[in-house]
């Protein structure tokens, strides 16, 4: 059996690639005699290092994020399909020569797919797919930035076809179903892969006396407020003797960011020198965050990981996939905004400290995904195993 596993896996943020990675390392454990192929829904071979953007470079990312947004969303004119369509459309001979292999699966492993800009590789792929009849599953996938009417009428093309078996998100189904399926295709609900990062890899805490600070260049948010968070914060946390470093998911936007951030503190008073950890692997993203007694932090899988080693963390609101997860865990009141009070972030950071990680209902989701994962597989290869099962023990990791 030949089971191709997609995702976003050479992202310059390490926690797709973590999603990718558990996976496939759980399709081999489930199936150890299927050979597992993980490849790069954009065609990238490697972590390329990137060129640290200035200051003023991200603020006009920033700009130009809220400049295209509005043009598609005020005028006919759907320039968001032309920035991202024409930008996916060059990757295009490279999907079809990896949709060459004779395939017996596909599974698109998770992480934000269904948004703008990834749409365009998912729907080719798919098209692929379609043609040679090959199964597709869509495990715990996320919804993001959806502002093409275009690219979201492809989406619900790609996703409704006859090879796609399962969609499944660890966020809003709701949303899903109302842009793409439209009741032509049940979603479930189900949770991250990643959950599983601190098996996958072989780590576990350390338990050392610092509080990890995630730092991200969020495109949709103000960078300028998004510092004065941060300084604030920082300050308040110096002032009661609270250990801390910063951190980021590995992407260089994010630790440029945070050197600003470091930058504007140093400023201000007789600090000492510090730097924002950055790794560059998704092991060592994992191993980086084992080494906090929590986190405070605006990317998604910081807390995955965190949640997966034990670490209990606030998570700073910018998109709501964190407020999904968090629901999902029963800590919704662990979010907090960059309007929210340094006093206030950190009474609920040390609220979460005393209640700790929900390690056992974490445990039960990571399970279910396994489940989830494994019965999607059986029914493509071997339907006559779950023969005799009812449609819930089928089903069972969803909803």
């Amino acid at each position: 059996m030949n089971i191709l596993v997609l995702g976003v896996y050479y992202a310059s943020n390490l926690g797709d690639a973590v999603i990718c990675d558990c996976v496939a390392g759980l399709l081999q454990k489930q199936f150890p005699e299927a050979e597992i192929s993980l490849l790069d829904l954009c065609g990238r071979q490697e972590f390329a290092p990137r060129k640290k953007r200035t200051r003023s470079e991200q603020r006009q990312i920033w700009i130009d994020d809220k400049k295209y947004k509005w043009i598609t969303r005020l005028t006919p004119w759907d320039f968001a399909y032309r920035v991202k369509y024409g930008a996916a459309s060059r990757k295009f001979p490279y999907i079809d020569a990896v949709c060459e292999t004779p395939y017996d699966l596909a599974v698109f492993a998770g992480g934000q797919l269904f948004m703008d800009w990834l749409s365009p590789y998912v729907c080719r792929f798919v098209e692929n797919f379609q043609k040679k009849q090959i199964p597709v599953l869509f495990l715990g996938c996320g919804t993001g930035p959806a502002d093409s009417p275009k690219l979201r009428k492809k989406m619900e093309k790609a996703l409704c076809s006859s090879c796609v078996r399962l969609i499944s998100t660890r966020d809003d189904r709701e949303t899903i179903e109302k842009w793409y399926t439209k009741g032509r295709k049940k979603v479930y609900s189900t949770y991250d892969a990643a959950l599983r990062a601190a098996q996958q890899y072989g780590v576990s805490r350390k338990e050392e006396d610092v509080v990890g600070l995630g730092v991200m260049f969020a495109a949709n948010l103000n960078p300028r407020r998004v510092q004065k968070f941060w300084i604030r914060l920082i300050r308040e946390m110096e002032a009661r003797k609270i250990r801390w470093q910063l951190f980021c998911n590995g992407d260089p936007d994010d630790a440029q960011f945070g050197e600003q951030i470091l930058e504007q503190i140093a400023a201000a008073k007789d600090a000492p020198v510090r730097s924002v950890i950055c790794p560059q692997s998704p092991k060592e993203l994992v191993q980086v965050i084992s080494g906090f007694k929590s986190i405070l932090s605006f990317r998604l899988h910081s807390h995955i990981i965190a949640g997966s080693l034990g670490i209990p963390g606030v998570a700073v609101l910018w998109d709501e996939k964190l407020l999904y997860y968090h629901r999902k865990i029963g800590c919704e009141e662990r979010c907090v905004t960059i309007g929210t009070p340094p006093g206030e972030v950190l009474r609920r950071l040390a609220q979460a400290e005393e209640e700790k990680s929900p390690v056992s209902l974490l445990l039960r989701q990571q399970e279910e995904t396994a489940a989830l994962l494994k019965n999607a597989v059986l029914r493509e290869i071997d339907p006559e195993c779950l023969v005799g099962r009812s449609q819930d023990e089928q089903r069972k990791g969803i909803d």
